[in-house]
């Protein structure tokens, strides 16, 4: 019987795009419940960070363990009700994109809020920090992948009072007038970027503000073919 190298074997994200592309009903089910495997990510994330059980959680949201080791399954996407009590306790960002049939399938969708911690507001921080998603610097900054092929789309939020330049490296698309690689957000204020993925390697996004990228608004892209 021949054996396969474990060189040769696909990585799961592998296996999930193609899952994607050729099964409509794991596709539409993969859709539905994204939301509810984000929030199992965030709230694993977060207990490791703080050394926390599911109980120690639980009694921090007001709810019981059991509740919360359904979430972290990410099979069931929570209430409104639940969502607010998570992102009060875990800092969570979320994005509200209507869609319908029109609106055209990607293959990656990526969700980046920009938005700034100031140390005159908490007394503890040693400096202002700019941060993506709740986190500065390289190393903190959420780091996001893509395939050569895939359609990818970036769903963008500017959050508090600065303006904003969202940047990526080695990468253009169109902004409804002319293909840019640069784009600016005002306070409050959303962006959507598409394009069909082309150019594999490990490019920067970053705020194109120079003092916000000092701050650590910038992060990682990697590209596989």
């Amino acid at each position: 019987m021949e054996q396969m190298k474990l060189s040769e074997m696909k990585t799961n994200d592998e296996l999930i795009t193609e899952q994607l592309r050729t099964d409509p009903e794991f596709r539409a089910e993969w859709e539905r419940t994204a939301l509810a495997r984000a929030v199992a990510v965030a709230i694993v994330r977060y207990r490791a960070e703080h050394d926390l059980s599911q109980r120690d959680l639980a009694g921090r949201l007001g709810m019981k363990q059991p509740q919360v080791a359904r979430l972290e399954l990410g099979e069931i996407n929570p209430s409104m009700d639940t969502l607010m009590r998570l992102s009060a306790e875990l800092g969570m960002f979320g994005i509200i994109a209507i869609t319908d049939e029109h609106t055209p399938r990607v293959d990656r969708e990526i969700y980046l809020f920009f938005h700034d911690l100031y140390s005159d507001d908490i007394p503890e921080l040693s400096q202002d920090f700019d941060c993506f998603n709740g986190r500065a610097y390289i190393g903190n900054t959420p780091v996001f992948t893509a395939r050569v092929g895939e359609r990818v789309r970036w769903r963008i939020a500017a959050l508090g009072k600065e303006f904003h330049v969202f940047h990526l490296h080695g990468h253009r698309w169109f902004n409804g007038q002319i293909d840019t690689d640069s784009q600016i957000l005002g306070p409050s204020t959303t962006l959507t970027v598409e394009y069909t993925e082309d150019n594999p390697g490990e490019w920067l996004y970053h705020c194109h503000v120079t003092d916000h990228m000092q701050g650590g608004m910038m992060g990682l892209y990697k590209v596989h073919r």
